[in-house]
């Protein structure tokens, strides 16, 4: 058989027929793999041995690894812990709910916002200390009515609490009513904790405003500061976390909830988005937000969550698979990558998918997975590792089933 001289290669592509090389005027061919295992293509059009990597710290039966340029996370066993680049590790706080059960993070302002199907907190990373999310909600006040020694006329009145941490205000807890009958009268709150302030409605008003901070009662209504955070409350447990357009952002089952503008710790029962099927992607870019389930991928257009309509943008998706690149050709930068049935996809600012892997990779649709960007010598690297249907004997954990034969066979079919 005739040697071949390859003169380089090309980037690996299992769509092509068997062969995969094109030849040059001058007899030589280029080679294009189906399969490149531990080397990578460089711009030149030479194979290079990857590089190894060493052990920073052992943490059996770790998961959720996450991390910006100064804080690097990871749960395990029930804890979350914090690494540093000597190896050394601290254990930040237990979490609550299963062990497997994947971490979201969010970085905002400094701090870290943290949630799991179960469990919430915020990381100070310069303190290492871990906080509740959100402000607690307080009890239904208790009242009662003192005759001639305040300035309230008759009527009915609403009362409710609202505690305070720092300068803001929590959303309020469960609202209590009492009938006053004779002018002159006073409310007396009953339970009223000493750090929470009470708010209370002009008689048979719907408006609440402060009523009573330092003390525990009601003699007037001064009508100058409505309550802000009506109807608000701490957020519950959701995934997929994220900033954008200046709320905070998750996922609950099937709904997709956002905070109220600048306050990442309030949410109303009104601020989401609720759909059929559970959510299992939550990417967004400048012109909008990409929803994905198993069976569709839509886009919700725009920055105001009172002008977003869904539309239809692509197939179902796996889940937990998402990583925000840059130098995107075309695409600019922060442009979200993920696994979807059609192959790897980016999402566009404007709301436009592209299929990453077309006429080059394909496999068999993800169920579950997690995805990374990272720069290596000056280029973008998108890393995934997923689980996928695959043949029940293979016993290899790998991508595509052309790599299960690579492994197990040792050729490329």
């Amino acid at each position: 058989m005739k040697p071949l001289t390859i003169r380089g290669f090309k980037g690996m592509n299992n769509v092509l027929e068997e062969g995969g090389f094109s030849g040059h005027n001058d007899g030589t061919m280029t080679a294009i793999p189906r399969v490149i295992l531990n080397a990578d293509v460089t711009a030149e059009e030479r194979l290079k041995k990857r590089g190894g990597y060493r052990l920073l710290a052992s943490l059996p039966n770790a998961h959720s690894a996450w991390g910006t340029r100064h804080v690097l996370l990871a749960a395990a066993e029930g804890r979350l812990y914090r690494f540093y680049p000597d190896g050394s590790k601290v254990n930040l706080c237990a979490i609550t709910g299963p062990y497997e059960e994947k971490l979201f993070y969010a970085a905002v302002d400094g701090l870290v916002y943290i949630s799991s199907r179960h469990w919430m907190g915020i990381l100070d990373p310069a303190q290492n200390t871990v906080s509740t999310w959100g402000i607690p909600i307080p009890e239904q006040p208790v009242l009662a009515v003192m005759n001639g020694t305040g300035a309230l006329s008759g009527g009915r009145y609403q009362v409710c609490y609202t505690n305070v941490v720092g300068e803001q205000v929590g959303g309020n807890g469960m609202i209590a009513e009492i009938d006053i009958l004779t002018d002159n009268s006073t409310i007396s709150l009953l339970n009223k904790p000493s750090d929470a302030i009470a708010w209370a409605t002009d008689p048979d008003g719907s408006t609440f405003y402060r009523a009573a901070y330092e003390k525990a009662e009601i003699t007037d209504i001064d009508t100058m500061e409505p309550l802000p955070t009506f109807l608000c409350g701490p957020p519950n447990p959701m995934r997929f976390i994220r900033r954008a357009f200046g709320r905070l952002w998750g996922a609950v089952d099937s709904t997709l909830c956002y905070s109220e503008p600048y306050r990442y710790d309030l949410y109303k029962s009104t601020n989401m988005f609720s759909f059929p099927n559970d959510i299992l992607l939550v990417a967004f870019v400048d012109g909008g937000i990409f929803v994905g389930f198993d069976d569709r991928t839509i886009f919700l257009p725009g920055t105001e969550p009172s002008g977003m309509r869904e539309a239809h943008v692509g197939a179902g998706v796996a889940r937990n698979i998402l990583a925000y690149c840059n130098n995107m050709p075309d695409m600019g930068n922060n442009v979200p990558v993920w696994v979807s049935k059609d192959g790897l996809m980016a999402g566009g600012h404007s709301g436009a998918l592209v299929k990453i892997t077309k006429d080059r990779v394909q496999f068999p649709a993800g169920q579950e997975g997690a995805a990374v960007s990272r720069t290596v010598n000056g280029r973008e690297q998108f890393l995934t590792s997923f689980k996928q249907e695959r043949p029940r004997v293979s016993g290899v954990g790998f991508g595509d089933s052309a790599t299960c034969e690579v492994v197990r066979n040792g050729k490329v079919l």
